[in-house]
C-alpha cells in the first residue's frame, strides 16, 4: 500500500480530476490578474491625460462578462474576485455624456433635411395614417431607440447602476424632444403668422388711406373675413408631434420606467439624510394669453399688451401688441432670478396710437420657491380687477434626478406643443364663427318680417296689429349655411393631411370656441358690475339653442347610411361648458328674486362641500375657478396639492387620459352659480347682490388659499414638498 493511500485512503485515482484541479487553480489567478490588468491601464491612461476608448471598454466588457459566466459555472461558490461594473461604469457615463452633448446636433440634423410632407409615391396619392408624418420624427426615435438599446445590450449586471443609466438617457431623451418640439413650433407659427396678399397691402397704406378704408368699410357695413391658405406643410408637423407622443408612449413601456424608478427609490436615503441644497432661483414665467377683456377703442376692442413688473415697481417684461383683440395670445417667456419670493404684477394696457395707453386691467401673483420645490411647472389663471383674465404658466428651474419626472416633463413638453399649434390653427378660423354667431346675424334673422308696410301699418290705427312672423326652420338652418360651408372647405384641406387624431382634436378645439361664442350671446362674462348686454327674447333664445343643436350634429359627424359617428365623440362634444349653457334655458326667463334665491343655495352647498373636502383630505382639493376681480381672482391662481397639471399625471398616455377622466367627472360633480349670475348682469335690480356675492366669493377664496399655505408647510417639511411616484 502506497503513501497516498495511508495518508487519505478514501481517495482513488478516479476521484481526481487533474483538469477541474488546474482550473478551480487557475481561474481565480486569471481573474485577479485580469482586474490587476484592467485597473492599471486606466491608471495609467488617467495618468497621462488620455481616455480609453469608449467602444474598447464596452467590448473588454463583454468578454469580462464572458469570463464571468464560465467562472460562475465551474466555480458556483467562490465569488468573482473582479467588480467588473464598477470598474467599466464610467465608459458608459462617458458615452451618456458624449450623447447627450450630441442630442440637439441630432434633432437639428433631422429637421433640416426635412420637407415636411407626406410620405406618398404620388403626389396625387392620398396618404394612408401611417404616411401622414414627415421622416424628422422618425429619425429622431430611431436614434432614441439606438441609445437605448445600446445600454441594454450591455446586459449590464448591476441594477441599480443600470437603473442610473436609464435615468440619465431619458433626461438625454427628454433634451432631444424639448428641441424638436421647440424648432417645428417656431417654423410652424412663422408659418401661420405670415400675412396674406390683402393684409400686406393693407400694411403699405399710409396713415391717412387707412382711416379712408376704415369709414369706407364702416359706411358699406363691410366686415369680410378672408379665408387663411394653410401649408400642408404645417399639417404635417402637428402630425409629427402626435406620432412623437405615441412613440414615447412605447419607449416608456420598453425601457420598463416603473421598475427602473422602484430600484433606484429601494437604494435612496432617507430624506431627513439628503443634502439641501441653497441657491438662486430661476422662475420661468410664460404670458400665455387672456380671455373678455375690457373694450376701450370706441370700435368695441382694445389693442392690449402686458406689462410684467415686481413689487419695487421695476419693469421685467413686455409683450408684442395684439390688435383689436379682446381674447389675444402673447406666449411669450421671460426668465427671473431671485432668492425668495417675489410678488409679480401683471397690468394689460391698451395701446392707443395717440394719447396715453389704458389700463385694461391688473393681477397679482407670489412666486414662492417653497412652493415649486418639486420644480414642476404650473398653470394660473388670475382675474384683472377689471374684467376678464389672464393665463400665466410658471415654472423654477431645476430638475427631479428621476425617470418617472424626466418622461412624463417630455409628455407634457410633446402634449402643450400640440395645444398649442392646435391653438393656432383654430384661431384662424375663429374669427368666422365670431362673425357668423353674432348678434347681427341674431338680429337680421329675427328682424326679417319688418318691412315699410309693416311699420306703416303700425302707424294706421284703422287696421289690426300684425305679429312680426318668426323665421322658419329653413331660414334658421340657411343663417348658417355659410359657416358650415366654411368649415367644409377647411376641414377638406385638413382632411387630405391632418391624421385622424389631429383632426378631431382641430375640430374638437374648434367646438369650444363655437360654445364659448354661443355662451357670449346668451350672457356676459362674469363680474361683480351690471352689464349692458340686452338678454335675449324667446324667439332668439329659442334660435340660439337651435343652432346650438345644428352645430353639434354638424361636428359629431354622423353618416347617415350606416349611423357611425365620423367627428368629435359625444363624450367631448358633452363638455361641462356644454352643459351650462345648456342649462340657461331652466333659469334664463326665471325672475330676479328666484335667481338670487337659487344662487344662495347653490353657494351654501359649494361652500359645505368645500369645508367638508378640507376636512377630510390631508390636501385642500382645487379652488373652482374665482369668477370676480380682486382678491378672489388672485387666490384663484394658487395651486392645488392634487397637481392636476403635474408631471407624475402626465407620464404617458395612458395616466393623461385618466387625468382628464377624474377632471371631467369633477367638473360635472361641483355645479356653481357662475350661469345664474351671468344672467343676473343683465338685471339693474340685483347689483347690489353681484357685490355681495363677490365679497362672500373673495372670504371664502382667501380663507382656501390659506388654508393651502399652511397645509402646504405643514406637508413641505421645511421646503420639501412630499413625493407623489406612483409604484406598481
Amino acid at each position: 500500500m502506497d503513501r497516498a493511500t495511508v495518508c487519505h485512503p478514501h481517495l482513488t485515482l478516479d476521484s481526481v480530476n487533474p483538469l477541474t484541479a488546474l482550473v478551480e487553480t487557475i481561474l481565480p489567478l486569471y481573474a485577479e490578474d485580469a482586474r490587476d490588468i484592467v485597473l492599471r491601464i486606466l491608471e495609467l491612461a488617467k495618468a497621462a491625460g488620455e481616455e480609453v476608448p469608449i467602444e474598447d471598454g464596452f467590448a473588454l466588457y463583454g468578454e469580462l462578462v464572458d469570463i464571468r459566466r464560465v467562472y460562475a459555472e465551474v466555480l458556483p461558490k467562490v465569488p468573482f474576485p473582479f467588480p467588473i461594473e464598477a470598474a467599466l461604469a464610467e465608459f458608459v457615463w462617458r458615452w451618456i455624456r458624449e450623447t447627450e452633448s450630441s442630442i440637439n446636433d441630432w434633432v437639428d440634423q433631422a429637421i433640416k433635411q426635412d420637407q415636411f410632407r407626406v410620405r406618398t409615391d404620388n403626389p396625387q396619392q392620398i396618404p394612408t395614417e401611417e404616411q401622414r408624418h414627415s421622416v424628422s420624427v422618425m429619425d429622431i426615435f430611431s436614434s432614441f431607440n439606438q441609445i437605448i438599446d445600446r445600454v441594454v445590450q450591455l446586459n449590464w449586471d448591476d441594477d441599480l447602476q443600470y437603473a442610473k443609466f436609464m435615468t440619465a438617457l431619458a433626461k438625454v431623451v427628454g433634451a432631444g424632444i424639448a428641441r424638436y418640439c421647440e424648432t417645428v413650433e417656431q417654423r410652424f407659427t412663422k408659418e401661420m403668422d405670415r400675412l396674406s396678399p390683402e393684409q400686406e397691402a393693407a400694411a403699405s397704406q399710409t396713415k391717412q388711406e387707412k382711416w379712408l378704408q376704415l369709414a369706407k368699410d364702416t359706411w358699406n357695413n363691410k366686415d369680410k373675413i378672408e379665408p387663411f391658405q394653410f401649408f400642408p406643410e404645417s399639417f404635417v408637423k402637428l402630425n409629427n408631434i402626435d406620432f412623437a407622443a405615441h412613440q414615447l408612449d412605447k419607449l416608456e413601456h420598453e425601457v420598463n420606467v416603473d421598475a427602473c424608478a422602484a430600484v433606484i427609490q429601494s437604494h435612496a436615503l432617507p430624506v431627513a439624510q439628503r443634502q439641501k441644497k441653497t441657491n438662486n432661483y430661476v422662475f420661468t414665467i410664460k404670458i400665455v394669453e387672456a380671455e373678455d377683456l375690457k373694450a376701450c377703442d370706441m370700435n368695441g376692442s382694445s389693442d392690449p399688451y402686458v406689462v410684467l413688473g415686481d413689487e419695487y415697481q421695476k419693469r421685467l417684461a413686455k409683450t408684442r401688441i395684439v390688435y383689436r383683440n379682446l381674447n389675444p395670445r402673447w406666449d411669450e417667456s421671460v426668465d427671473i432670478i431671485t432668492q425668495g419670493p417675489l410678488n409679480i404684477i401683471a397690468t394689460v394696457w391698451d395701446w392707443d396710437a395717440m394719447g396715453d395707453h389704458d389700463c385694461v386691467g391688473r393681477a397679482s401673483l407670489k412666486l414662492d420657491p417653497s412652493h415649486f420645490g418639486d420644480f414642476l411647472p404650473r398653470e394660473y389663471w388670475l382675474d384683472l380687477d377689471s374684467q376678464g383674465r389672464i393665463l400665466l404658466r410658471v415654472s423654477m428651474e431645476g430638475e427631479r434626478d428621476d425617470i418617472q419626472f424626466y418622461f412624463g416633463k417630455a409628455f407634457r413638453t410633446l402634449k402643450r406643443t400640440e395645444r398649442d399649434m392646435t391653438r393656432i390653427i383654430t384661431d384662424k378660423l375663429s374669427a368666422y364663427i365670431h362673425h357668423c354667431l353674432s348678434r347681427r346675424t341674431l338680429r337680421n334673422l329675427t328682424s326679417k318680417g319688418i318691412t315699410i308696410s309693416t311699420v306703416s301699418n303700425y302707424f294706421n290705427r284703422n287696421r289690426p296689429p300684425q305679429t312680426t312672423q318668426a323665421p322658419s326652420e329653413a331660414e334658421i338652418t340657411n343663417a348658417l349655411k355659410p359657416l358650415f360651408a366654411y368649415f367644409d372647405d377647411n376641414f377638406a384641406i385638413m382632411n387630405q393631411t391632418l391624421t385622424s387624431t389631429a383632426m378631431v382634436m382641430v375640430m374638437t378645439r374648434l367646438w369650444k370656441e363655437v360654445l364659448v361664442t354661443v355662451e357670449g350671446l346668451l350672457v356676459p362674462p362674469l363680474s361683480d358690475k351690471p352689464s349692458a348686454q340686452r338678454q335675449l327674447n324667446q324667439q332668439e333664445l329659442d334660435i340660439v339653442f337651435k343652432w346650438l343643436q345644428y352645430l353639434f350634429d354638424f361636428f359629431h359627424a354622423v353618416d347617415d347610411e350606416t349611423g357611425e359617428a365620423n367627428g368629435v365623440p359625444l363624450g367631448v362634444l358633452r363638455s361641462p361648458k356644454y352643459f351650462d349653457i345648456t342649462t340657461l334655458n331652466f333659469f334664463y326667463f326665471e325672475s330676479t328674486d328666484a335667481l338670487i334665491r337659487t344662487s344662495e343655495r347653490m353657494a351654501s352647498a359649494t361652500a359645505a362641500r368645500q369645508q367638508s373636502q378640507r376636512n377630510r383630505l390631508s390636501a385642500p382639493a382645487a379652488l373652482a375657478s374665482p369668477a370676480f376681480g380682486g382678491a378672489a381672482g388672485l387666490m384663484g391662481g394658487l395651486p392645488s396639492t392634487r397637481r392636476s397639471k403635474s408631471i407624475m399625471l402626465s407620464r404617458n398616455l395612458g395616466t393623461m387620459k385618466k387625468a382628464k377622466e377624474e377632471k371631467w367627472k369633477e367638473a360635472q360633480a361641483d355645479p356653481n352659480d357662475d350661469m345664474i349670475l351671468r344672467i343676473l348682469r343683465m338685471r339693474p335690480e340685483a347689483e347690489r347682490y353681484l357685490k355681495d356675492r363677490s365679497r362672500q366669493r373673495e372670504r371664502l377664496a382667501a380663507n382656501a388659499a390659506a388654508d393651502i399655505i399652511v397645509k402646504q408647510s405643514l406637508m413641505a417639511g421645511g421646503g420639501r414638498m412630499t413625493s407623489n411616484l406612483p409604484r406598481r
